[in-house]
C-alpha cells in the first residue's frame, strides 16, 4: 500500500512538473508553433509539403531541420476539435511512459529501485524541458521504451518473435524523431555486438526499409536531411557549442533514458550466470 502511495506521488509529481509552467503560459516553445502550424497545412492541403520548411529555414538550402512526419499527421486530425488540449500531449505521453516502465520493470526489480528510477525520470530537466512543448520528442522516446522492453524479451528468452513488434516500433521512432532514431540505432547495434547476435541488426535494418516503401520513399529524403545535420553538428563539436572540438558524449543517452541501466545489468548478471 506504501509503494502504491508512492508511485501515485511521482505520477502527480511529474504531472506537476510539466504542467505548470502551461497553465500559466498556455502554449510554449517555437517547436510548439512549428508542428501546429505544419499539422494545420497538413490538414488543409491533405498532403506533408516543404513549403511551409523552406519559409522557417530559407537560408538552410541542404541542412534543413525537416522533422519526421508522425507527430504533424496525428495532430492533423484532431487539431480543431481539441486545439486547447494538445499542450499537454507531452506531459501525458510521459505519463505513459512512466507507467509502462512501472509495469515491466516491477516483476524482476527491486521496488526501491524502481522509486529511485522513477523518481529521476520524473524530474530530469532534459525530459521536464522537453515536455512542455509539442514535440516529437516525447512521441519518439515512448516508442524507443517500448521498443526496448521488446528486444530486452528477445535476449532474455531467445523467441523471435519478440522482433517483430520491435520492427514496427522502430518504424514508428523513425517517423517520429531523429534522436530517438539516434539512440535505437547505437543501442541495437551495441548489443547485437556484445551479445554476438545479429538479429536485432537485421530487423533493425529491414525497419528502415519498411519505412522507405510505406511513405513511399518520403523517409529517404528525411534521412538524407538528418544524416547532412549530422555532418553538420559534428563539425562544430556538437548541437549547441560550436567551440567545442569533439562530438558530444553519446553516454548522454543514458541520461535520457536511465532504465536501459537497469536493463543492462539484468541481461549481464543473468546472461553470464546460466
Amino acid at each position: 500500500m506504501i509503494f502504491i502511495i508512492k508511485i501515485l506521488f511521482l505520477f502527480l509529481l511529474a504531472f506537476f512538473i510539466r504542467s505548470i509552467i502551461l497553465f500559466k503560459n498556455k502554449w510554449v516553445g517555437i517547436d510548439t508553433f512549428y508542428h501546429l502550424v505544419n499539422a494545420k497545412q497538413i490538414r488543409k492541403n491533405k498532403k506533408i509539403s516543404y513549403k511551409f520548411e523552406k519559409l522557417i529555414f530559407p537560408k538552410e538550402k541542404s541542412t534543413s531541420h525537416f522533422y519526421p512526419p508522425l507527430l504533424q499527421k496525428i495532430i492533423s486530425f484532431f487539431l480543431e476539435r481539441y486545439d486547447s488540449l494538445w499542450r499537454f500531449f507531452s506531459p501525458a505521453l510521459e505519463m505513459i511512459s512512466i507507467f509502462i516502465l512501472l509495469i515491466i520493470t516491477s516483476s524482476f526489480v527491486d521496488s526501491n529501485i524502481i522509486l529511485i528510477c522513477l523518481f529521476v525520470y520524473a524530474i530530469s530537466p532534459i525530459m521536464v524541458l522537453s515536455s512542455i512543448v509539442v514535440s516529437p520528442k516525447i512521441l519518439g522516446n515512448l516508442f524507443l521504451i517500448i521498443s526496448m522492453i521488446f528486444l530486452f524479451l528477445y535476449f532474455i528468452y531467445g523467441n523471435l518473435i519478440f522482433l517483430i513488434p520491435f520492427m514496427f516500433l522502430n518504424i514508428g521512432i523513425l517517423l517520429s524523431h531523429k534522436l530517438a532514431t539516434q539512440s535505437l540505432i547505437i543501442i541495437t547495434m551495441v548489443e547485437s555486438i556484445f551479445f554476438q547476435n545479429i538479429f536485432p541488426a537485421i530487423f533493425l535494418i529491414s525497419s528502415f526499409f519498411v519505412t522507405y516503401f510505406i511513405t513511399k520513399g518520403y523517409y529517404k529524403k528525411v534521412l538524407k536531411k538528418h544524416i547532412q545535420v549530422l555532418k553538420r553538428y559534428y563539425k562544430i563539436g556538437g548541437y549547441k557549442a560550436s567551440n567545442k572540438k569533439r562530438p558530444e558524449n553519446p553516454l548522454k543517452i543514458f541520461m535520457m533514458f536511465p532504465f536501459m541501466l537497469i536493463i543492462f545489468y539484468y541481461i549481464f548478471v543473468n546472461g553470464f550466470s546460466q
